[in-house]
């Protein structure tokens, strides 16, 4: 009995140490047959199968792409936007351009706004083959008022010469907000407005826009009056003007 305990301890010890391959070994010295796992053949799919398989759906273009004409349309380059400026009668554009100074387009139209008398001045510059990054719309007014006609121009050099999308809402907040002639400074992304009038002249005024980094992070437009508030502190002042925060869909008449 010792023999035998001792030599089945010795077994158990080589069958634990050698696992599956001295099991193996053991069972068929004792002639005991262990069960086979049955093992699956891999199937190569025929090219019947592969043509079930349904295709991914193309994702480009996307489908207002391709159902809405004019959704998408290059950006004219700065001579051809300059030249898309002529107007009728009014002078030709001027355009010129260096590698140092970048270009430049400016032209001056008049007889214009009710009585015919006010003038728009409008100059964009930018670096070469880039849209503008720096625009001047210069009003003179001749002691009238800022019409829907002069605020319906100059958005629509701005919005050329910058590429900036259609947007039929944005531009009849902005052309509301140019007639009441009120200053105000506006920002979308990386695009600025200022629009004030000119210190000592009631029938002058600029409207500059730049292209920069907004100080003030926004998903949404933002529109400021330029109105000064005595009671607000002076580091607010420097970005905003006004301690009150209008959205643009949010100014009524």
């Amino acid at each position: 009995m010792l023999i035998l305990a001792v030599i089945t301890a010795v077994a158990a010890t080589v069958l634990f140490a050698n696992d599956q391959r001295n099991l193996k070994t053991f069972s068929l010295f004792l002639g005991i047959r262990l069960p086979v796992p049955a093992t699956s053949v891999a199937t190569v799919p025929t090219s019947s199968d592969t043509a079930k398989i349904s295709k991914p759906i193309s994702r480009w273009p996307w489908p207002g792409f391709t159902t809405t004409p004019g959704l998408i349309e290059a950006n004219p380059t700065p001579a051809d936007m300059c030249s898309r400026q002529a107007a009728g009668a009014q002078e030709i554009p001027a355009f010129a351009e260096s590698e140092q100074r970048g270009w430049e387009c400016s032209m001056l139209r008049d007889g214009l706004g009710a009585n015919r008398s006010a003038s728009l001045f409008l100059q964009a510059r930018g670096s070469m083959h880039e849209p503008a990054d720096n625009i001047r719309v210069k009003f003179n007014l001749a002691s009238g008022k800022l019409d829907g006609e002069l605020a319906t121009q100059a958005l629509a050099f701005f919005r050329l010469a910058t590429a900036m999308p259609r947007d039929p809402a944005l531009s009849e907040v902005l052309a509301k907000m140019l007639t009441t002639q009120t200053d105000f400074y506006f920002y979308a992304g990386y695009q600025g407005l200022t629009f004030r009038q000119e210190l000592g002249d009631p029938g002058r005024y600029n409207l500059i826009g730049t292209d920069r980094t907004s100080k003030i992070p926004g998903d949404h437009p933002r529109l400021w009056p330029t109105e000064q508030k005595m009671d607000m502190p002076t580091q607010a002042t420097k970005t905003a003007r006004i301690p009150r925060l209008l959205t643009l869909p949010a100014v009524n008449d």
